[in-house]
């Protein structure tokens, strides 16, 4: 992954944050080395604020990845929490389902082998939900999240700056393949951080770049 913050920055960042036990090295390394994309160290370390001040029960995510995010979520959390997760990728999914059955959380989380671009399904309230899937569907996914999110609860999406591009002055300046998420981020991004009743956002410039937004309660809107 490509970051936002200049290298030595991020590294000295990275520096201070703890080291994870043996388990969570393992995910990370295994990552690394199949190039499967999880949270960067940074993020998870600003998510962990979130999480200790929010406090929240029910999380929905978009991109399981290796159950590398969720698993964390559970740790920062003490397991006090229960996680739906989706991912389409198959062997991503196995993957982890194994990691999660080697944990002390199997029973917290709940991946679902599926699209949620094309196949996502919520029937309750969430207090908290975490995006970091395909980029060019972040308004599709938050469209049909946000009605489920509690008043007062909190939405993530994460790697909004696709490695820098969105932030481009025009579309032209990126790849052609890569034009569509181009104008589809800036879209949901200006849809995000424009004047809203309803929620608040905020953008965070870490990692590759990650939007906070809470749901007002009636008394703040």
């Amino acid at each position: 992954m490509e970051y936002i913050v200049q290298p030595k920055v991020r590294q000295y960042v990275e520096q201070l944050i703890p080291k994870k036990n043996d388990f969570f090295t393992e995910m990370e390394q295994y990552a690394e080395e199949n190039f499967v994309p999880i949270i960067c160290k940074e993020s998870l370390r600003m998510m962990e604020s979130i999480l200790l001040l929010h406090r929240p029960k029910k999380i929905i995510e978009i991109g399981t990845a290796i159950g590398y995010s969720s698993l964390n979520f559970c740790r920062i959390l003490n397991g006090e929490c229960k996680i739906k997760t989706y991912e389409r990728n198959l062997k991503r999914y196995e993957t982890a389902l194994d990691f999660i059955a080697r944990s002390p959380y199997n029973n917290q989380v709940e991946v679902v082998l599926s699209d949620a671009a094309e196949n996502l399904i919520l029937e309750e309230e969430y207090d908290m939900a975490f995006i970091d899937a395909a980029k060019g569907q972040y308004q599709y996914f938050f469209d049909n999240i946000y009605p489920y999110i509690k008043k007062g609860g909190i939405l993530v999406s994460d790697n909004i700056f696709f490695r820098g591009q969105v932030c481009e002055d025009t579309q032209m300046e990126v790849t052609r393949r890569n034009r569509t998420i181009y104008r589809r981020m800036n879209d949901y991004l200006h849809f995000l951080m424009a004047e809203c009743k309803e929620f608040h956002s905020s953008l965070i410039p870490i990692g590759d770049g990650m939007v906070l937004t809470i749901k007002r309660r009636e008394e703040d809107e």
